[in-house]
């Protein structure tokens, strides 16, 4: 016998109304009864949506009569799509397993049925948020003056520690055929976390061309202007070729103040450079590219709309301030095929600043966060995106950050195709991505700010010193948590199972180093974390989380008062690099999930900031070198350092071992992109840079140099800089170096390599891009 809501879905669906998703039972009874949506906590999720649904099942027939005049009119109702939009291509639902089928909770987090409750949550996060003030919660007392106090706005306040940060990798070879018209060499392709996602970067190579994003400061005419310089990669090629700028359908040749350079795709001729800061930059646009994808002949460009630009008071380009003008990502599609006729496919826009991206066959995962809630998110294709429709958009139970997480799948191969984009209130930092899923993290200070007060008295706003006094919770009872003083890791879990779905929320304690700090494995979701003890000391964790994020298996408070510098999850094995004064390295088995353990570790001095494995008996660790200060103990970082590790006795794992560069440094210690590897010969290749100031001949030649005099020359004559590039491999248990190329440039930001040529990439003072190139030894 059918229940009454089985009746009436059997009426509807005879009627040939096709229902989204989202409108399933316990949406229809929730409009009913008139209730919000309401959270269910993960760990409770299973038991209490089974008191829901007995509960749902006791409504009286007068509610079930009304019920059936709800279903009258959903069936008129859906029969008109809902197509809210400011312009072109309003996001809708997918209708593919990525839709969510209830609205009132997913694993902890809350859907939302319509723009007015979204506005409503929106104002409750501000006014919750209305208290943070510097990284305090402000309590404002009676000693406050009003108006100072009424006079201070911080909405939209970041606390330290949590922005919107590019997250990346590195740089690894690339061993099949050449794409149609390519070269038929090997060549260099960005480093993948997790093989088969690929990664944006900077530089990027076909084996035709090199493709590198470019940012310049032009001082005749004040302002910036960006682009995509593309080089021939050919040995000796120092400038490029032509540069791509961002919404222009035909490449443009790079012009000089003086001569510009003919445009060989469109035989024009651009016109130079204007000195009049009246007239508007040839990017009107003012795009700020920020990265690019290349893969099957296409380009994806992806830039800051509006960017960032030196204003001054007339609001032409001017050395002054940064500013925004336009709070919004784009993604350029081009057919890059044929280099004398490069096409403009398509566009995609997304508010919101750029935090991330990843590239799974042709599809574009694209995250930003939007810091202006006044207005909902909007992306789509176009210049002028729709809004992202009010059931797309989600809430964890007690938002703290005031920003938009946005995700969208967007197919750069066919522009027929309807992309997909979800929200979420809350902030999102570090990008993980597996072939299933994507995982977002933010880092969760506000349980910090509860534990001082600050008290603006008047003698602060004259210029003293304001009055800090201990605070604490509302709830005395969580003043004696443990994990008082520990921030925490929110982490949200994206399914790209024919789009984007919020699938489910979790939480840990402690802040993540990078995207390396995740993996996901067998279906579990491992994570590690630096958090604090009850002594304010540095402790670390690693936990396992199931596939609605609920915490499994965890080893916590390993290498007291050291921090988390680097992760690597190999199988079901985890290497994790700590530090303070030394470089340990931790091996923890994680083969059983509910009850990791750690197997051993080994002290270094200095430490690793990227773990690469070698094979399975062997990891490289690259990263920072340290030293003692002359007639101290005190340590200090002087330079780079390569580390071998033999951790095939995972018990006892041992340094087989070094090599230090004192007075060098390398991009690849900060972003693991700038590591390339050649798997056809087994070598790596990284950047290099060399600074040395002489301060002892500094300070004796300081006293009779004339102060009239060349000042660039005098710090010149005391300093040593150069670029440099190293490539070693491993063999034998041994770093060994092949080359030291010194280069004639004070700094190399990038290189890769085509065939048998490194290619390097420096910038000079104006930003403008340049490459220079030496033969494998």
């Amino acid at each position: 016998m059918k229940n009454d809501f089985d009746f009436i879905k059997e009426k509807v669906e005879n009627s040939g109304v096709n229902a989204p998703e989202h409108m399933d039972e316990n949406y229809v009874l929730d409009r009913i009864a008139g209730t919000r949506p309401q959270v269910v906590p993960i760990e409770a999720a299973p038991a209490q949506a089974s008191r829901q649904a007995k509960k749902r099942r006791t409504v009286k027939w007068t509610a079930i009569a009304a019920v059936f005049v709800a279903a009258a009119v959903l069936a008129t109702a859906l029969t008109v799509h809902i197509t809210r939009s400011k312009g072109t291509d309003p996001v809708k639902p997918s209708g593919s397993s990525s839709q969510v089928t209830s609205n009132s909770s997913v694993n902890g987090l809350i859907r939302f049925s319509s723009y007015d409750e979204v506005h409503e949550a929106v104002s409750q996060l501000r006014s919750r948020a209305s208290g943070y003030r510097n990284g305090y919660y402000e309590t404002v007392t009676d000693t406050v003056d009003e108006d100072y106090a009424a006079g201070s706005d911080y909405a939209g306040y970041l606390p330290k520690g949590v922005n919107d940060k590019v997250s990346g990798n590195a740089g690894a070879s690339n061993g099949e055929s050449a794409p149609d018209g390519a070269s038929g060499e090997s060549y260099s392709e960005t480093y993948k976390q997790v093989e088969g996602v690929d990664e944006a970067d900077i530089i990027k190579t076909d084996g035709r061309y090199i493709y590198v994003v470019e940012n310049r400061y032009d001082d005749s005419a004040e302002r910036f202007t960006s682009c995509v310089a593309v080089f021939k990669a050919e040995p000796g090629v120092t400038s490029p070729s032509r540069c791509i700028v961002p919404g222009v359908s035909d490449a443009v040749m790079p012009a000089t103040e003086d001569e510009p350079i003919p445009n060989e795709a469109t035989d024009d001729e651009p016109a130079p450079r204007s000195d009049d800061p009246d007239e508007p930059s040839a990017t009107s646009d003012d795009c700020t590219v920020i990265e690019l994808y290349l893969a099957d002949n296409r380009m994806v460009i992806l830039c800051r709309a509006g960017g960032y630009a030196y204003m001054n008071e007339r609001g032409y380009a001017h050395a002054g301030s940064y500013y925004s003008v336009k709070n919004e990502i784009r993604a350029y599609v081009y057919d890059v095929a044929d280099m004398e006729h490069i096409r403009l496919l398509d566009t995609f826009t997304q508010s919101g600043a750029y935090t991330s991206s990843r590239m799974i066959g042709g599809t574009l995962y694209l995250v930003t966060n939007d810091y202006d809630l006044d207005d909902i998110p909007c992306c789509g294709r176009g210049e002028e995106p729709g809004e992202i429709e009010a059931h797309c958009i989600y809430s964890i139970e007690d938002p703290s950050i005031e920003s938009y997480l946005i995700v969208s799948a967007y197919n750069t191969a066919d522009s027929s195709t309807v992309t997909d984009s979800k929200a979420v209130l809350g902030l999102g930092s570090d990008v993980y991505c597996s072939l299933n899923n994507l995982y977002i993290s933010a880092v969760d200070y506000s349980r910090y700010y509860f534990n001082y007060t600050l008290d603006y008295s008047p003698e602060y706003k004259d210029g003293e010193d304001s009055v800090i006094t201990y605070g604490g919770y509302d709830d005395p009872a969580d003043n004696d948590a443990e994990d008082f003083f520990t921030p925490k890791t929110k982490i949200f879990k994206v399914s790209l199972d024919g789009g984007v779905s919020f699938t489910a929320y979790g939480e840990i304690e402690g802040y993540t180093n990078n995207q390396y700090s995740f993996d996901e494995y067998n279906g579990y979701l491992r994570v590690a974390a630096t958090s604090n003890n009850a002594d304010y000391e540095d402790v670390n964790n690693l936990y396992v989380l199931d596939g609605d994020l609920n915490i499994v298996g965890s080893v916590t408070g390993f290498a007291e008062t050291e921090s988390i510098k680097a992760v690597r999850y190999v199988g079901n094995t985890a290497y994790v690099i700590t530090y303070e004064q030394t470089d340990p390295l931790f091996v923890i088995d994680l083969s059983r999930p509910t009850a990791p353990a750690i197997l051993g570790e080994v002290k270094i001095s200095g430490f690793s900031t990227m773990l690469v494995p070698v094979d399975e008996n062997t990891i490289l660790g690259l990263g920072i070198n340290t030293g003692e200060v002359d007639y101290t103990t005190m340590e200090v970082q002087d330079g780079f350092k390569l580390a071998l590790f033999d951790v095939s006795d995972k018990s006892h794992p041992q340094v087989l071992d070094s090599k230090a560069y004192v007075n060098f440094s390398s991009e690849v210690q900060y972003n693991p992109k700038a590591l390339v590897y050649n798997p056809g010969r087994g070598d790596y290749i990284i950047p290099l840079n060399y600074y040395y100031w002489d301060s002892s001949t500094y300070y004796e030649d300081y006293d009779s140099w004339d102060d009239d005099g060349d000042w660039e020359s005098f710090y010149d004559a005391h300093t040593d800089q150069y670029g440099a590039v190293l490539n070693f491999r491993i063999e034998g248990g041994r770093i060994v170096v092949n080359e030291l190329h010194v280069t004639s440039h004070d700094e190399i930001d990038r290189c890769l390599y085509v065939g048998g040529t490194v290619y390097m990439v420096w910038y000079d003072d104006s930003g403008e891009a340049h490459l220079d190139s030496f033969s494998y030894r």
